[in-house]
């Protein structure tokens, strides 16, 4: 689950969309229903779009930024991801993988080993890095499910500030600004919600 998506309710229908114009339709006969027999978990409708990276872009992705870094003679590539605390393979600590020519590196960084599988973009590049001979260590930061982006942000830079003193995170400041960030956000989301509470008890009336 994508974080900040917590409070969501499981998706009442998914269609597949496309880029051509024209209507777009969804059944939302059941949400209807729920709303008339109690009218106070009417929170809103949402459309929420799931747009990762196709897996088949990925390694092609990965190889593109291998190479860039090959050509200018970088000497690590770091991938950094946040994961929910409720995923069964994330512990409370920053945990990573490496390939093998970063696995000198991964060691001196302390970060516990990652077990199980790995999705999404780091495999990519932990692949392309060993074929190139290029370093590649992927850190793994557990965040909050229930947290806003802004404060699952925090969470993953706290994590690692102490294992790259270079970043000198200003770790209250940052908070106290994502802190605001999500207070906007929210209030914005109840003024919608609202919004999309009284056009619903609108239309409801014109169909009684």
């Amino acid at each position: 689950m994508p974080l900040a998506q917590a409070d969501i309710s499981a998706a009442y229908d998914t269609q597949p969309i496309d880029k051509a114009s024209g209507d777009k339709v969804w059944t939302i006969t059941t949400m209807v229903q729920e709303w008339l027999a109690n009218p106070a978990i009417n929170t809103g409708l949402l459309l929420n779009a799931d747009v990762p990276i196709p897996p088949d872009q990925l390694m092609p992705l990965a190889l593109a930024v291998v190479d860039w870094a090959k050509a200018r003679e970088v000497a690590l590539v770091v991938t950094l991801e946040g994961e929910p605390r409720g995923d069964t393979t994330t512990s409370a600590a920053l945990s990573c993988s490496s390939n093998l020519p970063g696995e000198a590196i991964a060691k001196k960084l302390g970060a516990q080993p990652r077990h199980g599988s790995l999705v999404g973009l780091a495999p990519a590049f932990l692949v392309h890095g060993n074929r190139a001979g290029l370093p590649v260590v992927a850190f793994f930061a557990p965040a909050e499910v229930a947290d806003g982006d802004a404060r699952a942000a925090i969470q993953v830079l706290r994590t690692l500030a102490p294992l790259v003193p270079a970043l000198a995170l200003d770790a209250p400041a940052i908070e106290a600004r994502a802190q605001h960030i999500a207070e906007r956000v929210g209030a914005e989301q109840t003024k919608h919600q609202r919004e999309i509470r009284r056009l619903a008890e609108r239309t409801m009336r014109g169909y009684a």
